[in-house]
């Protein structure tokens, strides 16, 4: 968790804790904080809520990067070239921009 933290994640991959997963907590979870990650790859399961979240006048900038979901409230988003597998949550009070490509693919939604 980050709470009015100023963080950047580079060529990196995270693992989310068995606490996570039991209290269903995103692996990186930011409030009023600026996050920057470029060239993440985190293609996690569902077992996690999602992989990032961030809240509470938070910025973040995602580039070159691989994740599974992720949520914005009362936020703002820079998306650069990346790829969501499954979801891309905004919510109220929220801006998300995409630069480049963006793939999300919906792979938790398809019927097996």
């Amino acid at each position: 968790m980050l709470k009015n933290q100023k963080v950047e994640i580079v060529d990196s991959y995270i693992e989310g804790s068995p606490a996570n997963v039991e209290q269903r907590y995103p692996v990186v979870w930011g409030g009023n904080s600026t996050v920057v990650i470029k060239k993440f790859n985190n293609h996690t399961t569902t077992v996690y809520n999602c992989d990032f979240f961030i809240r509470d006048n938070s910025s973040l900038e995602l580039e070159n990067s691989l994740v599974s979901n992720m949520g914005i409230v009362g936020s703002r988003a820079i998306l650069r070239d990346n790829i969501i597998s499954e979801v891309l949550s905004i919510g109220d009070f929220s801006l998300c921009i995409s630069e480049g490509e963006l793939d999300i693919k919906g792979e938790k939604f398809r019927k097996k």
